[in-house]
């Protein structure tokens, strides 16, 4: 999957605030990131931690760690998973969860 392709389906997930909210974003972006590590070496999985960790009931946050090495810091990985009200005025060739390609752009 290319960077447009994780795009689209990442915008396909309603994650609207109020509305949806995270929980199905939040356990996709799980699994992808679970299935790359779990392809890594034994070696280097043993320095990365993946936590969710509950705000609210089925609001997490996700937070992944990866061990500096030596006195290196730690890279932490959290991002804001949800996003504005869907709200009104899309139109029907432009749905707001549609991810749309248009003359071969994303």
């Amino acid at each position: 999957m290319n960077a447009w392709q994780l795009a689209q389906q990442l915008v396909r997930i309603d994650s609207s605030n109020p509305g949806a909210q995270e929980d199905t974003i939040e356990r996709y972006i799980k699994l992808l990131v679970e299935q790359h590590v779990s392809s890594m070496p034994a070696c280097l999985v043993k320095h990365i931690s993946i936590k969710e960790l509950e705000v609210f009931p089925a609001r997490r946050n996700l937070n992944v760690t990866v061990a500096g090495y030596g006195s290196a810091p730690n890279l932490v990985y959290i991002c804001h998973m949800d996003t504005v009200t869907l709200g009104e005025g899309w139109s029907t060739d432009t749905l707001a969860l549609g991810a749309t390609v248009r003359e071969n752009r994303p």
